[in-house]
């Protein structure tokens, strides 16, 4: 499992620091007893100074103030192609979530997340595969025939078509993200996005990729040279 968040916090001594990394899934109140996240009494153990968390990218927690990670809950979203991991002190949480009694982590899978506006709203994480009309009505990408493509992310090594007819067929875009960090945003082709009817995404062969080639071939020409070397020494040598 994928590390989502870590809580951390200071006792009397700074070099102390005690660090409590929780992977996804749900901890209802007891598992976050056991973990020493809330004391035997169910309330918050920490101090609201000093007791901070830090949310990776990728993830979302929730936040329950019952036990059973139901009800009332707070949400923090770290997407993907955010910048940095989220950090905060519990105390910043407010409205009653710094004395949390259960909490929810989830992953955002998807190399691509597809957005509805200008203003990357209503992101929807995609995972890799084939996905016909009724698959994008399922998550909410056509609603009654309107489609909510307006831009993507594609996270590196991972390349996005989409076809303005079902089954992959018609006239199509593609967004490749050749790089080796940080996220392609794309905005889709005005003619194509109204039409979208089915998508394929999937990841880049690695001996494809842009980085790759420029390696390999920097890799080449050393080797080359260092041969030419070798067979000038040999025939001096002859000499």
């Amino acid at each position: 499992m994928s590390v989502g968040i870590k809580f951390y916090y200071q006792v009397t001594n700074p070099n102390e620091a005690k660090i409590i990394y929780l992977s996804t899934g749900k901890y209802k109140k007891d598992n976050l007893k056991d973990k020493n996240i809330l004391k035997n009494n169910g309330d918050s153990n920490y101090n609201s100074n000093t007791y901070m968390y830090r949310i990776y990218r990728g993830y979302q927690i929730i936040f329950y103030k019952d036990g059973d990670t139901n009800g009332n809950s707070k949400t923090i979203t770290v997407n993907h192609y955010e910048n940095n991991d989220e950090y905060g002190s519990l105390s910043s949480l407010g409205s009653g979530y710094q004395n949390f009694k259960s909490i929810e982590i989830k992953r955002l899978d998807g190399p691509v997340i597809i957005y509805n506006n200008s203003n990357k709203g209503n992101p929807k994480h995609i995972t890799g595969g084939t996905y016909n009309k009724s698959d994008l009505v399922d998550m909410g990408l056509i609603n009654n025939n309107q489609n909510n493509f307006y831009s993507c992310d594609v996270i590196p090594g991972y390349r996005l078509i989409v076809y303005d007819d079902k089954n992959l067929a018609g006239n199509s875009q593609t967004i490749s993200n050749e790089a080796s960090t940080g996220n392609k945003y794309i905005i889709f082709n005005s003619n194509l996005r109204y039409n979208i009817k089915s998508i394929k995404i999937e990841k880049i062969p690695e001996s494809f990729t842009t980085e790759n080639f420029t390696q390999n071939s920097n890799n080449n020409m050393i080797y080359y040279i260092l041969f030419v070397l070798f067979i000038y020494y040999i025939m001096t040598r002859k000499k």
